[in-house]
């Protein structure tokens, strides 16, 4: 890849489960960071990295460790990240652009490619792949389509999680891509018992990549280190949260309490 291709890493310093997660050590101990393990991971492939945070003053922790290992930081909207992978298109006219967040540490180089090498192919708006870890998968967009978005009518969720729009539209042309038929492993770092695996396999790996198969076969080693995170479900996830309702809604139902079984059921938000 060239300059050309954008390489955007969504961060902030601010989790309800584990904040400033973003910047901790990785592994525990050391000088690398999450952060800093994605960059590393993303700059033998070319094309250009910017970090895009929010203006929310706990996030200069960012642009300061930005600064100092030279890479861009783009600040905008909190809430509206949409908006920031909007702007940063304007000024960078990117040909395509990836979409990567701070708490997705591990990044399998041989499958990113294998990956953008199957969406140019196909000559797609937008691709995201299928059949590796959670947070293993990768998300890409021509740049064309970000500025098209821009001009659609977009729902605060749609600005929240930047691909949704652009997912829900039958304006552009979109696939899923298979690249991989891993185990269900939790590999991306929203609570503590994520950090402490992600930090163990990478101690374990040492100075090997980060790659599917390198952690397949740290599993075949340490099968009993990925019971850590077993059985954490992941915030805003839709299919998920289904699957909850589901269970407690079976659960109440049996117990007599239909209506609130009906509630549980419906497609709207409860709490």
């Amino acid at each position: 890849m060239d300059d050309s291709v954008g390489l955007i890493i969504q961060a902030r310093m601010g989790s309800s489960r584990l904040p400033g997660k973003v910047l901790m050590p990785m592994p525990f101990g050391t000088q690398q960071t999450i952060l800093g393990r994605i960059c590393d991971s993303l700059l033998p492939l070319g094309g250009k990295i910017i970090v895009a945070t929010s203006k929310l003053e706990e996030n200069n922790a960012i642009e300061d460790y930005c600064r100092e290992k030279e890479i861009e930081c783009f600040r905008g909207s909190e809430k509206d990240v949409f908006s920031r992978f909007y702007k940063i298109q304007e000024k960078h006219k990117f040909s395509n652009i990836f979409r990567f967040t701070a708490d997705n540490p591990f990044v399998d180089q041989n499958k990113l490619l294998q990956f953008y090498n199957s969406f140019l192919t196909a000559e797609l708006d937008y691709a995201y792949s299928k059949g590796m870890p959670l947070g293993m998968n990768f998300e890409v967009m021509c740049g064309e389509a970000i500025l098209s978005m821009g001009k659609m009518n977009l729902s605060d969720a749609d600005k929240e999680h930047v691909t949704m729009g652009i997912r829900r539209s039958d304006k552009f042309k979109k696939k899923e891509i298979k690249i991989a038929e891993s185990k269900d492993y939790r590999l991306t770092v929203d609570s503590a018992a994520d950090y402490l695996l992600s930090s163990t396999i990478f101690q374990v790996l040492g100075d090997s990549q980060p790659s599917l198969q390198n952690i397949e076969s740290t599993f075949q080693q340490y099968s009993w280190l990925f019971s850590v995170n077993e059985g954490l479900l992941q915030k805003c996830s839709t299919k998920i949260e289904r699957e909850q309702r589901r269970i407690v809604a079976s659960f109440v139902s049996n117990l007599g309490y239909n209506k609130v079984s009906d509630v549980l059921l419906s497609e709207g938000p409860y709490e």
